[in-house]
């Protein structure tokens, strides 16, 4: 699968304003297979960014701009039980899931109006996640003589069970004073998903 995504903050300053932003293109690979019993699902997703950084101060009209790029890989494995309940008619399958993820952020350097140009070190982090869930979907439904509904839904849960902080170094071109080490924590992540869904088949026929 090949997807894209592109989004924009923008966010006001003291004396200005500052816009960032991320255009990412991605491409997984899925793969599934049955092991006595348990449905197993592998994803493994590579996404490359291009960074957009824009600080615009408005004391003096200038705009400073930089781009720099990263890369996020991430791996996910899932392990389900299907069972099949009210004699067929509806399947249930709980499931466990572990992802890892790796985000890497190069360095890149953007000017500043008032000192030398300021230059941030890249990044790499990394963050584990565990979820635990429940799907569920029924077998197809009869719509008349030629359509049918399937019903089908899920309920997932997912926390952090590692997850490194951003540290980066900035520093000035000119050196004029010793570089600072910033740390941007992130915290644990813990979120619920509830997905629900349906599709509708109908069969066509033709008389010539």
């Amino acid at each position: 699968m090949i997807g894209s995504y592109e989004d924009r903050v923008a966010s006001d300053l003291d004396r200005g304003s500052e816009t960032t932003g991320v255009e990412s293109d991605s491409v997984s690979v899925y793969l599934k297979r049955k092991l006595r019993g348990l449905d197993l699902r592998t994803r493994l997703t590579v996404s490359d960014h291009e960074h957009l950084k824009s600080e615009h101060d408005e004391l003096i009209g200038a705009t400073s701009r930089a781009s720099f790029d990263g890369r996020t890989t991430e791996l996910m494995q899932r392990a389900g039980y299907p069972v099949e309940v009210g004699g067929g008619a509806a399947v249930l399958t709980p499931w466990l899931e572990l992802t890892h993820r790796r985000q890497e952020i190069e360095e890149f350097t953007i000017s500043n109006p008032y000192v030398s140009d300021v230059t941030y070190s890249g990044t790499e982090v990394g963050e584990t996640l565990a979820g635990i869930g429940l799907d569920a979907r029924v077998e197809p439904i009869a719509l008349g003589e030629t359509a049918t509904l399937r019903l089908f839904g899920g309920l997932g849960y997912a926390q952090s069970l590692a997850r490194d902080d951003h540290r980066l170094t900035i520093g000035e071109a000119a050196g004029l004073g010793a570089d600072q080490v910033e740390t941007i924590e992130r915290e644990q992540l813990r979120r619920v998903t509830l997905s629900l869904g349906g599709e509708v088949g109908v069969r066509l026929s033709y008389r010539f």
